[in-house]
C-alpha cells in the first residue's frame, strides 16, 4: 500500500474553492501590454517644445511632419500567399502620414494606431 502525503491546504487563500483565476494569478499594471495585430503599428507621440535661449516655450500654430516613436509592431501580413513580415522595429523613430491615425488613450498616455503602409520614412 502506498501512502499519500496530506497538505494542509485550508490556510491558503489561493485554494478557496470560490476564488477565480484572476484571483489566484497576480497582475501587475506593467504586465499588462498592448499588441497590435496584422499589419498595425503603435506609435507614441513625441512632444516636441520649443524654448528660447532664456527658457520660455513657444508654440507654434504651423503644421509640420508628424514625428513619433514607435511603440509596438505586429506580427506582420499575409500578401498573395506569403507572410510578409514588419519594416518597423519598436523604438524607431519615423514620419507618418498625418490623418491615416487612429488616437487612443492607455493608462493615462496617449498612444496611435496606424497601419505600416502609411509610415513614410525612418529616421536613423
Amino acid at each position: 500500500m502506498v501512502k499519500i502525503p496530506q497538505f494542509d491546504i485550508s490556510n491558503n487563500p489561493s485554494y478557496n474553492t470560490f476564488s477565480t483565476l484572476n484571483d489566484r494569478v497576480p497582475r501587475k499594471e506593467e504586465e499588462k501590454m498592448l499588441k497590435p495585430l496584422n499589419d498595425n503599428v503603435i506609435l507614441k507621440k513625441e512632444k516636441k517644445e520649443d524654448k528660447t535661449s532664456s527658457g520660455i516655450i513657444l508654440t507654434k500654430a504651423q503644421d509640420g511632419p508628424d514625428y513619433a516613436v514607435v511603440f509596438e509592431v505586429g506580427e506582420g501580413v499575409v500578401v498573395e500567399g506569403k507572410f510578409k513580415p514588419m519594416t518597423v522595429k519598436k523604438n524607431d523613430k519615423v514620419i507618418f502620414k498625418k490623418y491615416s491615425t487612429t488616437e487612443f488613450k492607455y493608462n493615462d498616455e496617449e498612444y496611435l494606431v496606424i497601419s505600416e503602409k502609411d509610415i513614410l520614412a525612418i529616421i536613423k
